[in-house]
């Protein structure tokens, strides 16, 4: 028969009982706490990198011959400098009126910009208001203008039906359609018979005499479009009718006249 052990005994292993529940409480505590650290670092770092992710990239600068083009104030003015009388700024287009006019107008345009359609508009109606102006068309497509060249062959194409102006401001006024299969539908809006357009148009025999335009507006210093030579002062950008009423006005108060 065992005997139970003595009351200090007892006490002195109750007492080592607590101290090894604390300990391990502690333990226990700080091993949770290193956890909870750790996983605060692991919530946080995805957190900062979302973050550096979001950031947006930094667009390359545009070039500059897409930067789009400013249009003229209505209130623009011719320039003071008159250039000389050369017979071939006639170029080989019909003209509207007689070049013997007192006001001639040569216009270099682009038939895929929007700018030269409206400002097209604007001319030939003035012009038609008034004997004294006769306007001269010139070829002058931009590179960035992947449909230009063929428009400008579709309405010299037109031309030789006599039928350049109409589809010359048919294509201006669609200028955002010009694919080669929408050319047929102009030129039958304009009033063109199809069967010998179309062989002109397979043919290409117009393309010598646009890239001929094309450098000769370059070899004056013709940097955008539309352009306009009105008596052989420049007058450059998109103008309102009311601007070109004034200018106008202005050039027959001048009385000096330019070609032939």
């Amino acid at each position: 028969m065992s005997s139970l052990p003595e009351p200090r005994l007892l006490g002195l292993i109750g007492g080592l009982g607590v101290l090894v529940l604390l300990c391990g409480g502690m333990g226990a505590w700080v091993l949770a706490d290193q956890a909870a650290s750790q996983d605060r670092h692991v919530r946080v770092e995805p957190a900062r990198a979302q973050r550096q992710e979001a950031l947006p990239p930094v667009e390359a600068p545009k070039p500059f011959e897409a930067l789009p083009p400013v249009e003229a104030p209505a209130a623009a003015e011719a320039s003071e400098a008159q250039l000389p009388w050369d017979q071939s700024l006639l170029g080989t287009l019909t003209p509207m009126g007689d070049v013997r006019a007192p006001i001639l107008v040569v216009a270099f345009t682009d038939l895929q910009c929007r700018f030269c359609g409206t400002g097209m508009d604007n001319l030939v109606a003035v012009a038609q208001r008034h004997d004294d102006v006769t306007i001269v068309l010139r070829d002058a497509p931009l590179p960035l203008h992947k449909d230009a060249v063929q428009a400008h062959h579709a309405a010299r194409c037109a031309d030789e039906q006599g039928k350049l102006w109409p589809m010359t401001l048919q294509l201006g006024r669609n200028h955002a359609d010009l694919g080669a299969d929408r050319l047929p539908e102009h030129a039958r809006a304009a009033g063109v018979e199809l069967s010998s357009w179309t062989r002109c148009m397979e043919s290409q025999r117009h393309l010598g005499a646009i890239e001929a335009d094309r450098q000769q507006a370059t070899a004056l210093g013709v940097s955008g479009v539309p352009a306009y030579l009105v008596n052989g002062r420049w007058v450059r950008g998109q103008q309102s009718e009311a601007a070109l009423e004034s200018l106008l006005a202005a050039e027959r108060a001048r009385g000096t006249g330019w070609a032939l």
